[in-house]
């Protein structure tokens, strides 16, 4: 796309589908080439979009909120009826997600009203992390996987809330933005919902090389997405230093190399045993490492993490994949989860925890 030097407006046409791919080689490289010419108005255009994957679609509501916080007036051009029969799918999925609500709450201008509506997949729509208190989320969030899962043992049940959603979205909530922000700035979604194995939709063909190989991996397994989404300053900006502390004191006989103060390093730090944070208790203060062991040694699931330019995929029996892209606000994790009964292996996964936590303390 290029935009000439004069123009006070630009219009990012959003894919036909809107998924991982697309997103990072196509959509990230546009926005970031906008965000550096003097387009005061920017038009996130959807009316060409035929289907969306669901973090790709809150990430469009994280690129409105940096736009915005930047100056700029963004608005969302969304099909409608009158315009493209075809377009129904896109529409009625940014309506059952409660994806229209979570754009206008940026300060985005968005046309289309948001409805209430009923999806049988849906266990959590998109929600704004600051309209609701962590104890009434993960309530929640526990009734309904109860009602909906009545054969999970406990431990499976309180891995998904506690150790993975109430961890994420507490990590949202303390972390992604600077303490003496305005209360209620930025955006800090989640959203979880039940990916049914022979119901492939648009939506849910992920063309996410990790999340096909977990396909291939549990390939007559229903699964749990977890998406935990915020905007905020990303995982290198808040823990660079601390990163740069711990280094210090573990080679204290010559200088750091740049290398190993770099975004990838420091990623690889705060997923690993050895970062801790300010909270205590042995089921706390161990983060990101806490969501990983559970989703990946517990569940036999994926977890993904992009921040910065940096983007890990971590699956069972193969470890850590990483590579980069644009820069793109904040920090997203996405949770994939098999649905299968996986109580002993959580037993060891909250053992080995528990254990780690005891050594530091």
């Amino acid at each position: 796309m290029t935009i000439p030097p004069e123009s006070r407006h630009a219009v990012i046409r959003i894919p036909p589908r809107l998924d991982y791919d697309t997103f990072e080689n196509i959509f990230l490289r546009e926005f970031k080439q906008v965000m550096e010419s003097r387009s005061e108005n920017i038009t996130f255009d959807l009316s060409h979009t035929r289907s969306a994957d669901l973090m790709e679609a809150m990430a469009l509501g994280i690129a409105a909120q940096y736009a915005i916080s930047e100056g700029r007036h963004v608005a969302f051009d969304v099909p409608t009826r009158a315009r493209f029969a075809s377009s129904d799918t896109v529409r009625n999925f940014l309506q059952d997600w409660y994806l229209i609500g979570a754009w206008k709450r940026t300060g985005a201008e968005v046309p289309s009203p948001q409805y209430d509506t009923l999806d049988t997949e849906r266990l959590l729509p998109v929600t704004d992390l600051a309209d609701i208190t962590l104890a009434n989320l993960t309530q929640e969030l526990r009734s309904r996987i109860q009602f909906y899962f009545p054969t999970f043992p406990q431990n499976q049940v309180e891995s998904l809330v506690d150790a993975i959603v109430f961890e994420a979205s507490e990590n949202a909530l303390l972390h992604a933005y600077d303490p003496t922000a305005q209360p209620g700035t930025g955006c800090r979604y989640i959203a979880v919902r039940h990916v049914q194995a022979r119901h492939t939709t648009p939506e849910t063909d992920y063309k996410s090389y990790w999340i096909r190989t977990l396909q291939h991996l549990s390939p007559n397994s229903d699964f749990l997405e977890i998406i935990v989404a915020d905007g905020g300053v990303g995982i290198y900006t808040r823990l660079h230093g601390a990163h740069q502390l711990h280094l210090k004191r573990n080679i204290p006989d010559r200088d750091l190399l740049e290398d190993e103060t770099s975004e990838p390093f420091c990623i690889a730090w705060a997923l690993s045993e050895h970062r801790s944070s300010h909270l205590t208790g042995p089921r706390r203060g161990q983060g990101l490492f806490r969501i990983v062991s559970h989703a990946v040694n517990g569940w036999n699931g994926a977890f993904y993490l992009r921040t910065g330019t940096t983007r890990v995929a971590c699956l069972p029996n193969l470890g850590q994949t990483v590579d980069h892209g644009v820069l793109f606000p904040g920090t997203q994790i996405r949770v994939f989860l098999p649905i299968q009964n996986r109580e002993s292996q959580l037993a060891d996964v909250n053992f080995k925890l528990a254990r780690i936590w005891e050594s530091e303390n």
